[in-house]
């Protein structure tokens, strides 16, 4: 059984990208991601990506021209992701890094992404107070996490939990929800941001959208598994 978060990750390094399939939860991540980040390039502008992986977001950023700095616990998606800067030639610092404890001087970045991070890592609030610190005045952080409202999120984690328990009988692949260590509400999510202000949040639910009529209802509070908000420092 995987024990820790980033024995997982590196253990799926290899076969991360092909999660990123068109239409996949991971895809439609990327795509949320972009919008939010808007029309308009980034020239001579600072980004940092927490929990960047193997540089999914990270390259997205850095094809807009900003200079991009993108930290991981897992040494091999440090390592996919440098070999995917390089194979586009794209400007990036990719390098192994914790969090909750940033290198970064004060002020530092114009933009911070955050993308199914806060989830896994031991203590949500010193990694927020960092990504706080190292924010420029006026910058911006876009973060996505598990949203505890959603009743869809309520009954995959009850599935989730049965199979937990059924560990204990039979061998089976640990499932990896169990590892994430807490949900959030809007409410809850803006309230450890504080003080900054929201600009822009949207809920989705990844691989249920398959008609407009259903993508609509996904994107209810009530039942998009995911949120990502938009928010900016004061």
């Amino acid at each position: 059984m995987v024990k820790t978060t980033q024995s997982f990750f590196d253990s799926v390094a290899h076969s991360w990208d092909a999660n990123y399939v068109p239409r996949s939860l991971f895809a439609q991540r990327m795509h949320i991601l972009d919008r939010l980040i808007g029309n308009g390039e980034m020239k001579d502008q600072t980004a940092l990506d927490i929990g960047c992986g193997t540089g999914m977001a990270s390259l997205l950023v850095a094809r807009r021209g900003a200079c991009v700095h993108g930290i991981d616990i897992s040494e091999r998606m440090v390592e996919r992701a440098r070999a995917a800067a390089a194979a586009e030639g794209l400007p990036g610092l990719f390098e192994v890094s914790d969090a909750s404890c940033l290198r970064a001087s004060d002020a530092s970045f114009d933009l911070v992404t955050c993308v199914s991070v806060l989830e896994w890592v031991d203590n949500d609030a010193d990694v927020i107070r960092q990504i706080i610190r190292v924010l420029k005045p006026g910058g911006r952080c876009i973060v996505s996490v598990p949203n505890r409202s959603s009743l869809l999120r309520r009954c995959e984690m009850a599935v989730f939990r049965v199979r937990s328990m059924l560990e204990r009988f039979v061998s089976l692949s640990p499932g990896y929800l169990m590892l994430q260590k807490r949900q959030y509400t809007l409410s809850e999510l803006l309230e450890r941001f504080t003080p900054m202000r929201l600009q822009n949040v949207v809920f989705y639910a990844g691989p249920f959208e398959r008609n407009s009529y259903v993508q609509a209802a996904m994107h209810h509070r009530l039942l998009g598994m995911m949120l990502f908000a938009s928010l900016t420092k004061p």
